[in-house]
């Protein structure tokens, strides 16, 4: 440190009962022997949780989970004759391998390759004066904020390590998994409430596209492993690494959670894809670098009072058809394969570490929209994720959703867990198709009732079970500047059933490029400028053929093609119930629902993927100052705020 300069630093407390986990020094102008926390310098461009992770590679070469901020100590110190001054962040942690409970000394390595001893101390050496430890006001920072015992796992005298992970009963699982901090959430009956009993309602967004990339929200064609690599192809391997981290650094920021909050918001949704934490070619191999985008997302969210809905969206082996589950297919890989299964389980078991005791993360949501054809699988998995997680984390929520995207529940057990809430996920016929509301569709009259109608149909499982009910996605169409006053009122009156029945809710989607988002890149911005062409003929092509509903010459082609295979087979061009027999003489299939089949196969499938190459070609040459300054065309200052939706959901979140 360099004399007058101020130094930014992180610490990290590990705890284990009343010890504590500290490196020794030596004064060389006294000879004084002291002790500190493990830690270092923060590196400029280097968020703090990032640091610690880092440091602790570094120097102890181990993994930790857990990780919360205490708070932040101004340390005006003597060291070697010389006058410091540092800002020191501190963080309590566990480690990951429990055999560093159980080993001491240990030896470290400090960056220039010099070593040093951490050891476990007693905190009453601290206490008493027997031991300096620094920086001062550290001992009274961790007693006010980390009680008796941080670290559970060994064995204590209790037995086993597995023994206390599956005995509920174990004195020692018992005060592990006991919650007293007031923030946290629980059931209760058919409400959500905190440590206090006070009553919570949540309210908020989804932030789709960020730890989830999907092809509507950022316009690019297809899925998202297919998009990464057409753009390492084009880029290589190291500046696609840039270009997308900074996509994710830009995407969401804690910019964006003041915004949310400022709008009366109390949550938020985060779907995040298996792919940030696992590898296919290496499962249940974990990557730091995904739970640091949660450690900071959660962070931010913590900051501004919001609680953090974690959201496994594209699960291993896809447990939908659709893009959002990065499918390439149409078909669900996962239901009935016992090794997707297995890794999903494992990494909700990794997650539940991590997270257990962290407050402002309100549960988990444990599969977006399952979509299978026996339910056996869903029910069989839902026993099994929430035993897993049980064993480890009995007090966070769990989140469970309907069949068939989250739109069927009559096929569900029972409910069995008595901390769980149920979601459904309902776009309506007026928020999607061109026409005004209240009016007619297809038909069919939709206002206010109509909405409510079919809104207590698709939640009659949990009023019937006395659970509470969480509206985990609903959302509109505006990209028709005609109909937004009409999308609005839809919106609106989704919110307010919702509000009627004491219900929880969060909309999809908070940011995008101008298709469903509360925030949108500007049209004029660069990333909008780049891709044009491509997300041109996307539109042309209806490669993302649930958002584009408009009348189109490929539409027609498909037709053709339907009509022509229906009478080769005989089948019935005027549409029928899947089963229905052909025409006399036909083959029997569902041919009725055969253009469907086609668009998803031909404009989602087969035509995007080809336009996967385009896409990333748009990128090829730019260096990484280029890359940097078009994906901030996503940062919050950058983008354009739908001001009639912000009304909409201010007005009913700060005053709900």
């Amino acid at each position: 440190m360099k004399p007058g300069e101020i130094r930014p630093i992180v610490i990290c407390v590990f705890r284990d009962n009343d010890r504590v986990f500290v490196a020794e020094y030596d004064d060389p102008a006294t000879g004084t022997q002291f002790y500190r926390p493990l830690g270092g310098a923060l590196r400029f461009g280097e968020y703090s949780r990032e640091c610690i992770i880092r440091e602790i590679r570094e120097e102890l070469s181990a993994e930790i989970q857990d990780l919360a901020y205490l708070g932040t100590i101004e340390n005006i110190f003597t060291y070697a004759g010389q006058p410091g001054h540092e800002i020191v962040l501190v963080y309590q942690a566990n480690f990951v391998d429990l055999r560093l409970y159980e080993t001491q000394p240990l030896r470290c390595q400090e960056d220039d390759s010099s070593e040093f001893v951490a050891t476990w101390k007693p905190m009453d050496d601290f206490r008493t004066g027997t031991a300096p430890l620094y920086p001062t006001g550290l001992l009274d920072l961790l007693d006010r904020n980390l009680g008796t015992r941080i670290h559970t796992d060994v064995t204590d005298g209790h037995g086993s390590e597995k023994e206390i992970r599956d005995n509920p009963s174990n004195p020692c699982t018992k005060e592990k998994h006991m919650s007293t901090d007031p923030d946290f959430l629980h059931v209760k009956g058919a409400e959500i409430v905190n440590g206090r009993g006070e009553t919570v309602h949540l309210r908020g967004f989804c932030l789709g596209g960020w730890m989830n990339m999907e092809n509507f929200i950022t316009g690019y064609p297809g899925h998202e492993s297919g998009l990464r690599a057409a753009v390492a192809n084009v880029l290589g391997e190291a500046k696609a690494r840039f270009f997308f981290e900074r996509f994710l650094h830009y995407f969401i920021a804690e910019d964006d959670l003041r915004f949310l909050k400022s709008l009366g918001c109390t949550v938020v949704r985060v779907p995040f894809n298996y792919r940030h934490f696992e590898s296919d070619d290496r499962p249940f191999e974990y990557k730091p670098e995904g739970f640091a985008l949660l450690d900071r997302v959660i962070g931010w969210a913590r900051a501004q009072g919001l609680y953090v809905i974690l959201d496994l969206h594209a699960v291993q082996g896809w447990q939908n058809g659709g893009w959002h589950s990065d499918n390439p297919t149409t078909t669900a890989l996962f239901w009935g394969q016992k090794v997707f299964e297995e890794r999903a389980v494992a990494l909700w078991e990794e997650l539940a570490r991590r997270y257990r005791n962290e407050a402002f993360v309100a549960g988990y949501n444990v599969m977006n929209e399952p979509n299978t054809a026996d339910a056996k699988w869903l029910n069989r998995f839902y026993r099994r994720v929430t035993a897993a997680i049980r064993a480890i984390d009995p007090h966070h929520i769990l989140f469970l959703e309907g069949n068939r995207d989250s739109q069927q529940f009559h096929e569900l057990e029972p409910p069995f867990d008595g901390n769980t809430v149920y979601s459904s996920h309902n776009y309506v016929v007026p928020g999607l198709e061109s026409g005004k509301y209240p009016g007619t569709f297809d038909g069919e009259v939709y206002d206010h009732a109509r909405l409510e109608q079919g809104y207590l149909e698709r939640t009659a499982f949990m009023r019937e079970h006395h659970v509470p009910h969480w509206f985990g996605e609903f959302g509109c169409l505006f990209t028709d500047p005609a109909l937004e006053a009409s999308r609005l009122r839809t919106l609106a009156d989704l919110i307010d059933i919702a509000e009627q029945y004491g219900d929880h809710w969060t909309i999809w989607t908070y940011k995008d490029i101008g298709k469903m988002g509360l925030v949108y890149a500007d049209p004029e911005s660069e990333w909008m400028r780049r891709t044009r062409s491509v997300r041109q003929a996307k539109t042309t092509l209806r490669c993302d053929s649930w958002i584009e509903r408009h009348e189109s010459t490929i539409e027609g082609l498909i037709g053709q093609i339907g009509d022509y295979v229906r009478t080769v087979v005989g089948g019935n061009t005027t549409g029928g119930a899947v089963g229905d027999r052909p025409q006399q003489g036909g083959l029997p299939g569902d041919w009725a629902n055969l253009n469907d089949t086609l668009r998803w196969a031909i404009c989602d499938g087969a035509l995007s993927r080809a336009l996967l190459p385009a896409f990333a070609e748009q990128f090829r040459g730019m260096n990484e100052a280029e890359i940097d300054e078009m994906v901030q065309s996503f940062a919050l200052s950058n983008c354009i705020q739908r001001e009639g939706m912000a009304q909409v959901v201010r007005v009913r979140a700060l005053e709900g």
